[in-house]
């Protein structure tokens, strides 16, 4: 069993099925952090999207092995409401993805 310090610190990690709302919800009554890829089924993922590139105000993801020809991410944050609840998005670019389109 997990105290309430450990449990406070923990971050859940999913992919895309925990964004419906019965899980949304449960994380946020629990107090636990967690990370999930937004489908783009969502109509706010598209919305986020289109924003960020208006927006233009990037910031630049530094990564451990940082080499020449490899993908650049840049990343924007935004707090939006999902199913009642105030949540933090990020928006990621990848150069790499880009240059495929």
């Amino acid at each position: 069993m997990l105290s309430d310090e450990e449990w406070s610190g923990l971050t859940y990690v999913a992919d895309s099925a925990l964004a419906i709302m019965d899980n949304v919800l449960l994380m946020k009554q629990e107090g636990l952090s967690f990370i999930t890829r937004l489908p783009d089924t969502f109509g706010l993922s598209s919305e986020l999207k289109e924003e960020a590139a208006w927006r233009d105000q990037w910031a630049d993801v530094a990564l451990a092995d940082d080499n020449e020809g490899k993908s650049r991410y840049r990343v924007q944050s935004f707090e939006r409401t999902l199913y009642g609840q105030s949540l933090r998005f990020v928006v990621v670019h990848s150069s790499h993805l880009e240059a495929k389109q």
